[in-house]
């Protein structure tokens, strides 16, 4: 059974269970930007450049996002340079500022081509993102440059989609993209849906979220967020003494079930809860705030020296 998320009044001995925390990795909607700037500028007061506390404790992020949908979230926080950023719930993993790929994963065309044939393309629409990392070279210099795109398959003809990406229509599928993600709307879907949800059940080619805004978020399988503690292991930018991850929905399962400790906010997906190991008191980005003073708490009260 999920534990209550330690608090001011609780035993040291659980507080002293996140003294050593020095890597926290969270979600982004739902959960840390819930409440927007207000709760990154509470974070930034407790330290800089991505380090919080006492200790050298990183923060870092998960999320479904695209790199353009979550940069300026990214800025803000101050990562520490290098740190690993997750996007598209995990088929790609760069480190920040240096924009070095340290994991990519793709849909295979055929995917998509079978996609549109079950969904009604006059009434539903589907959107393919594609990660690209260019080198462009200025006085001799290499420089990095994160390049996404967004084919659109189907009747919606917006001209951008909700990260502001323009969007390239095609009306054949001559042109073969092998995506990071997929997302499909919900929304006239009619009687597609049944045949689209058991397609996505059944395939051994790709993984799906019910995001719960609308759309369907498809990924290549085996993609998850919890890709990023492999990441970590393999490149050794730090030490981690002990990991805490920070999630809300569906997708963010196998973070929680990775990380030492799972933590959900109160406002997440029965999913999620089943896979974290706490629960906060509150939603969303408050929930965030409260794991950092368990941690900060912690820290000062059950740090080195502490016996139990």
């Amino acid at each position: 059974m999920i534990k209550k998320l330690p608090d001011g009044n609780s035993p040291l001995n659980e507080l002293a269970k996140f003294a050593d925390v020095n890597f926290i990795v969270t979600d982004l909607d739902g959960t840390l930007i819930e409440q927007g700037d207000k709760v990154i500028g509470q974070l930034l007061k407790v330290g800089k450049a991505g380090r919080l506390f006492r200790n050298r404790t990183y923060i870092t992020i998960a999320t479904g996002r695209t790199y353009h949908g979550a940069k300026a979230i990214i800025e803000q926080l101050q990562l520490k340079k290098g740190m690993p950023i997750v996007l598209y719930n995990g088929a790609i993993v760069i480190s920040y500022q240096t924009n070095e790929i340290l994991y990519r994963k793709t849909i295979n065309f055929a995917v998509i081509k079978e996609l549109c044939r079950i969904i009604d393309l006059k009434n539903s629409s589907l959107l393919a993102y594609c990660f690209v990392m260019n080198q462009e070279v200025f006085n001799d210099e290499i420089n990095e440059v994160v390049i996404e795109t967004v084919h659109g398959y189907g009747s919606k003809k917006a001209q951008k989609d909700i990260n502001q990406l323009d969007i390239y229509w095609h009306s054949s599928f001559r042109e073969e993209i092998n995506p990071n993600a997929i997302l499909i709307s919900k929304e006239s879907l009619g009687d597609g849906m049944q045949e689209l949800i058991e397609y996505l059940e059944n395939s051994n080619e790709v993984s799906y979220t019910d995001s719960g805004n609308g759309f369907f978020e498809i990924r290549s399988k085996g993609v998850d967020k919890g890709i990023i503690f492999k990441v970590l292991e393999e490149r050794r930018f730090f030490k981690v003494k002990k990991s805490l991850a920070i999630g809300d929905n569906d997708n963010d399962m196998e973070l929680l079930q990775q990380a030492d400790i799972g933590v959900v906010v109160s406002n997440g997906s029965e999913k999620a809860i089943q896979a974290a190991d706490y629960m906060c008191k509150n939603a969303g980005a408050s929930g965030v705030l409260d794991v950092m003073a368990v941690i900060k708490s912690a820290q000062i009260y059950c740090g080195e020296g502490y016996q139990g």
